[in-house]
């Protein structure tokens, strides 16, 4: 891998210490990886992929923070263009077209979604989590590279916001959720996609959902629903397939339930307040119909995840 900065630069950031510790250890492979909220410096975009990725394989977010820092300022470089350096390496975590043929998957280089995870194979592939420093070192051939990737995920981790039992989610746009190859949608669907009038914030969450190594089916979106909903509104999604598995009495264990309790962790704005299964998908009954958030289970939604809001974006 060939660094995008100069060797000899010196590297300074300030050492916030937060008053909430973050710990280290990965989560189990949920769907949508859990971790720090927000970390100064990182874009919050970046920030959902270096987390699910590390999640999805059990190595570190911050490691791979660091080196998306390093290799390309998250993306930020060269007017945020998709980088290329003089020795050919491209995208925003660098890689040379020979390793991303290995490691990419025949996802886009340019692209962090792809890219982002296909950093975390080839260090997996290179002996993360067992031995993060000769990881490092196959993605860089030298030892100060190392010792600058591990220093930086420290001050990450130092600077680390995390809302417990919180997942973060991106805001998208609509040309996010229609060139995404892993969500399936009907003609209908895209051409209500393409009439607009969505609420961001089912965008973002529909998007956020098809995240790499995740697909589902999108069964109803607003056309394709029965009138006076919040589907008709543009603010509702009914999901029934997921990871190419035909939703049907949903549990926490299946493809479809996991889904369900994922995005029960939702906080802040993309949090909906509508998330209906076939099982109470935040097991809380402080959540049921009735109060102003609902997440409850509902007999005929055993086929189906409905995910909505019922009130516009304020």
């Amino acid at each position: 891998m060939k660094l995008v900065a100069l060797a000899a630069a010196a590297f300074a950031v300030c050492l916030v210490v937060m008053a909430m510790a973050f710990s280290a250890a990965i989560g189990s492979g949920q769907l949508l990886g859990t971790g720090p909220s927000s970390v100064p410096g990182i874009p919050a975009d970046y920030l959902v992929l270096y987390v699910q990725a590390a999640d999805q394989h059990k190595i570190d977010w911050a490691i791979l923070a660091a080196i998306g820092k390093i290799e390309s300022d998250h993306g930020r470089i060269q007017g945020g263009r998709c980088a290329t350096s003089s020795a050919g390496a491209r995208g925003p975590m660098q890689f040379m077209p020979a390793t991303w043929a290995r490691y990419g998957k025949g996802g886009n280089i340019c692209d962090p979604r792809d890219a982002i995870p296909a950093a975390a194979r080839y260090l997996v592939a290179s002996g993360a989590p067992s031995d993060y420093r000769r990881a490092i070192f196959a993605y860089n051939h030298a030892g100060w590279y190392v010792n600058k990737v591990m220093k930086q995920a420290e001050q990450y981790r130092a600077m680390a916001v995390v809302e417990q039992g919180g997942v973060v989610a991106p805001t998208a746009q609509i040309h996010d959720v229609l060139t995404n190859p892993r969500i399936t949608l009907t003609p209908t669907q895209r051409s209500d996609l393409l009439s607009g009038g969505f609420d961001t914030r089912l965008i973002s969450v529909m998007s956020w959902l098809g995240r790499p190594g995740h697909s589902y089916q999108v069964c109803a979106l607003r056309n394709d629903h029965s009138p006076g909903s919040n589907h008709e509104a543009g603010r509702a999604v009914d999901i029934c397939v997921v990871n190419g598995v035909v939703c049907r009495n949903q549990t926490p264990s299946d493809p479809c339930g996991k889904q369900a309790v994922a995005v029960a962790k939702l906080r802040g704005q993309m949090r909906p307040n509508e998330l209906i299964s076939c099982f109470d998908p935040d097991n809380d009954t402080s959540t049921d119909p009735g109060g102003s958030w609902t997440i409850w289970a509902q007999a005929d939604h055993c086929d189906h995840n409905h995910i909505g809001w019922d009130f516009a974006a304020r």
